[in-house]
């Protein structure tokens, strides 16, 4: 029996999600943003970066939303906004849907090609 092998297709989805996050990233020095990596491991995607990141991505303070080491909601970026005591979350992890539609449509499209490959080869 094949086993399904999504690891290809997952390095494409992490380059879509690398590409996005880096589109919405806040930059003042650049330091965050040449620090981000997308790493796929074990069927999973994770997202590398500078510590601080998470404090301009979660905020802090009384802007702090509760997500530290959570992913943000999708469509939920929306960029710098000045706070007072504390960072604004500018969720700039989040994906918009149009990406998340993207990414399920190359997960199912790679899951239905290994299918049909997989079902030609019981059938030879």
């Amino acid at each position: 029996m094949a086993e399904f092998n999504f690891s290809k297709v997952l390095r494409d989805v992490a380059q879509v999600i690398e590409t996005r996050v880096l589109l919405q990233m806040p930059v003042k020095t650049g330091k965050l943003k040449r620090s981000l990596r997308t790493i796929v491991d074990n069927e999973q995607i994770y997202l590398v970066y500078e510590d601080y990141g998470v404090f301009t991505n979660y905020g802090t303070g009384p802007y702090y939303n509760g997500n530290y080491g959570q992913p943000a909601e999708l469509d939920s970026y929306r960029g710098y906004v000045k706070g007072q005591g504390g960072i604004q979350a500018q969720n700039w992890s989040s994906i918009y849907t149009s990406d998340d539609v993207q990414i399920q449509q190359m997960l199912e499209d790679e899951l239905t090609r290994q299918t049909e490959a997989a079902i030609e080869e019981a059938f030879k």
